[in-house]
């Protein structure tokens, strides 16, 4: 599977740490390697994750989120968008973003409905999955829905379909809006 690894020709090796498409990747994410982790007792207001987002200046940057803004958000999210545990939604963007974890894995687990993943994202692919599970709530970056709505298989009645089908990270391509 060199799907990942061909995406980066131009990348400078040094900067590489990890081959996702590996066999030594593979096996770390094989559910049969899992183990239970061990509980450990926090504060509300400790880091929990250090997320990247590109925020209203386009510029990638770190961004430390608390447990409780995690809960703050999921929470504010889930009431937005009125998740229950009905809700389905494929993920696409990457779950170390802000937009794939705050913004679309946190709601909808905190909700009880369901993430399909897309390890890799293709546009042929998503409408493929969208016409197969039918989700309820799509969040993708522009670049992202301009792939998809550009393919063969694209179909607007999957897109009327959903209850929201939002965009983050910068403003909308005009072809987009449209669309």
């Amino acid at each position: 599977a060199e799907k990942h690894l061909s995406s980066l020709n131009e990348v400078n090796p040094k900067y590489l740490h990890m081959d996702i498409d590996s066999d030594a990747y593979n096996q770390i994410v094989d559910p049969s390697q899992h183990s239970v982790f061990k509980a450990i007792n926090v504060e509300s207001t400790d880091l929990a994750a250090l997320i990247y987002t590109s925020g209203t200046t386009g510029v990638p940057k770190g961004v430390m989120f608390s447990y409780e803004s995690f809960v703050h958000n999921g929470a504010n999210i889930e009431l937005t968008y009125k998740f229950n545990s009905d809700y389905l939604t494929i993920i696409s963007t990457p779950m170390f973003h802000v937009l794939g974890f705050n913004d679309t894995v946190l709601p909808t687990l905190m909700a009880g409905g369901t993430l399909v993943l897309q390890r890799y994202f293709n546009g042929e692919e998503l409408n493929n999955m969208i016409a197969q599970y039918h989700p309820d709530f799509l969040i993708m970056i522009p670049t992202m829905y301009y792939s998809t709505l550009t393919q063969d298989n694209f179909n607007p009645e999957h897109f009327r379909a959903m209850k929201y089908v939002i965009q983050g990270g910068s403003q909308p391509l005009p072809s987009i809006q449209q669309a």
